[in-house]
């Protein structure tokens, strides 16, 4: 992201991510083109957070800020730290419209309107980070204003305003041109909206109970000893903390592995929050609940007890210090320590010596970059994350585009125990299509862009549509690589649960020519765009059998999309068979593996998939 935005890539367009331009400041990924906007970032975002935390605990609690930095410091997922700001800033101005008499009243003097501006600017700018933030940033941004709106127009205005402005200016520093901000929020649409079907993983259950239960009580206690007296402001403070309770719990269990410390650590910063506003046996009990949440969370992925506890605390104050230290008595150290790590990055990840531009399948782009070679790269850089029918086409896009790279060095490394073909399946078939492969070097296969003799002629005038059953098996034409669309949805009842939690996984399974029975994940958003079905590929070397119709190629005989909970997916679904005719392009190629060249490939005249 870092390397993207030094060269001047244009975010939700060039570059298609959950990250945004101010990714550094998560990552905090030292790179000598942004560590300015790294350093400027970060501060900015500190100062809001501190300044929010400190108006919560004003003036009673003042001294629970000391569990602040300790918190910070268990932070194995940086997540949390930017869900529970936004929700800190609307429970600051809850306080700030309480009465005269309200024990919870913080009156907005001066100091107090400074630090809720310096809170605005931190929460504005955080879908510049990573833009997923936008949903907690933006709901808990229109409950202030609600709140506002209804006891100060002004201040309402004032605030909306100093959110605009903080968002545009954020993004006007970070060099991307104010036209293109709202393309890239538009363009977070895909990424998030096929995220949970794509990317999830489970976990144990009871983890699960375990978050409800903590999110529950915490809950419980707000409601009980200080929403439901602090008027209309109090119920709409609620709504905000159920909606962070709700996307720290998606945010932790789509995904459940590392990402379940997000929902943990969420529920310590809510319980510190809690700690500061209500009654001292019921703060006690909010923080009590949280960290028993959070401990018991943690140990389902790895041992949170007290030697855990005190090396996170000792690792991350060492290296705070360490790190300023740097900065202040050797700065030369950093361009130092950066050069050091692309070199190794050379070492481990060698790359083969090309001129032009070059993109890299499926996601080791630092390895490119740390080689010096000139990337081009695609929109949605990272393979995996191309899981909706709009991120496929965006990819292909680019690779029939006048920027498409003259090469790609070219693998298969799918997660998740997915089919290998379904990684960027549409831009899979362009290289077959208009890139020749070359030679093997490490594990990538050298392709070269040659758009005057390879050509993209599907024959759609054969294709076969149907509607099957899933669990049933689908025969496959045996002696033709064959395209495949497969069209399964979620029941009206499966898209609810989507929205809540997560659906269970779709799996196909491969009945292949020589009896071989082969099962991956399959991800219904890639299924629409459609996919290589036949031949089976796993490794790069099988794209240039495939290129040269060379003999002993995996030929699949059928296909059965398994999913077992019709209640949550449909049964029926919309599938086509589509033939991809092999013919000879008009000259033969040489081919290289690695340092030897086979003569017996050379000699076979390289095929066009039409």
């Amino acid at each position: 992201m870092n390397d993207a935005l030094a060269h001047g890539a244009v975010f939700g367009g060039d570059v298609v991510f959950t990250f945004g331009p101010y990714a550094s400041v998560y990552s905090r990924s030292y790179h000598p083109a942004t560590d300015g906007l790294m350093i400027g970032g970060s501060i900015v975002y500190a100062l809001g957070f501190c300044a929010a935390f400190l108006m919560l605990a004003w003036p009673r609690r003042v001294w629970l800020l000391v569990g602040l930095p300790v918190i910070v410091s268990f932070l194995l997922n940086r997540d949390a730290a930017f869900m529970a700001l936004p929700f800190a800033l609307l429970a600051v101005v809850v306080r700030c419209t309480q009465d005269e008499t309200s024990p919870w009243r913080l009156r907005p003097g001066p100091a107090v309107l400074i630090g809720i501006a310096l809170a605005t600017c931190a929460i504005a700018f955080s879908p510049l980070i990573k833009g997923s933030f936008a949903a907690t940033s933006g709901f808990a941004s229109a409950l202030i204003f609600i709140v506002l709106i209804r006891r100060h127009v002004a201040a309402a205005i004032s605030f909306a305003v100093l959110f605009a402005l903080s968002l545009a200016g954020a993004w006007l520093i970070a060099g991307q041109p104010l036209d293109a901000l709202p393309h890239f929020f538009l363009a977070q649409a895909p990424v998030v909206s096929g995220y949970t079907n794509a990317m999830s993983a489970n976990g144990p259950a009871a983890v699960v109970v375990i978050y409800a239960v903590g999110a529950i009580a915490l809950f419980a206690l707000f409601y009980r000893r200080a929403a439901r007296h602090m008027g209309l402001p109090g119920y709409v403070l609620l709504l905000g903390l159920a909606f962070t309770l709700f996307v720290s719990f998606k945010a932790g269990f789509v995904r459940q592995d590392g990402h379940v410390f997000i929902s943990g650590e969420l529920l310590l910063f809510i319980g510190l929050m809690g700690a500061m506003l209500l009654p001292v046996r019921h703060a006690a009990a909010g923080l009590i609940v949280s960290a028993l949440a959070w401990g018991a969370m943690g140990n389902a992925i790895l041992p949170v007890n007290g030697p855990f506890i005190v090396d996170r605390l000792a690792q991350t104050w060492r290296g705070t210090v360490d790190g300023l230290a740097t900065r202040v008595n050797t700065p030369e150290a950093l361009q130092a320590q950066y050069d050091a790590s692309l070199a190794a990055i050379r070492s481990q990840e060698p790359m083969p010596a090309i001129t032009g531009t070059v993109d890299i399948y499926p996601t080791e782009i630092s390895g490119l970059l740390a080689a010096g070679l000139k990337w081009a790269g695609r929109p949605v850089f990272q393979s995996y994350s191309v899981y909706t029918p709009e991120l496929n086409q965006l990819n292909n896009a680019h690779l029939t585009s006048d920027a498409a790279p003259d090469t790609v060095l070219f693998a298969f490394d799918p997660i998740d125990g997915r089919l290998p073909a379904l990684d960027d399946s549409l831009s899979l078939r362009t290289l077959l299509t208009h890139y020749g492969a070359t030679e093997m070097a490490g594990r990538w296969m050298v392709m070269k862009k040659d758009d005057k003799t390879l050509h993209d002629r599907l024959t759609p005038a054969k294709t076969q549509s149907t509607r099957v059953r899933t669990n049933n098996p689908i025969r496959l034409p045996t002696d033709t690589p064959v395209w495949m669309t497969v069209d399964i949805s979620p029941t009206m009842l499966g898209r609810a649960v989507s929205t809540l939690y997560k659906l269970p996984r779709v799996w196909i399974v491969l009945q292949l020519e020589n009896g071989e029975t082969i099962r991956h994940r399959f991800i219904p958003g890639i299924g629409r765009s459609g996919f290589l079905a036949s031949p089976y590929v796993d490794k790069p070397e099988q794209l240039r059998d495939l290129q040269l119709n060379a003999p002993g190629q995996r030929r699949v005989a059928s296909v059965t999309i398994e999913s077992n909970d019709p209640k949550l997916w449909s049964e029926q679904m919309n599938i086509s068979l589509t033939p991809m005719n092999v013919t000879p392009p008009p000259a033969p190629r040489s081919l290289t593996i690695g340092p030897k060249t086979e003569s017996a490939i050379a000699e076979t005249p390289r095929q066009t998939v039409d």
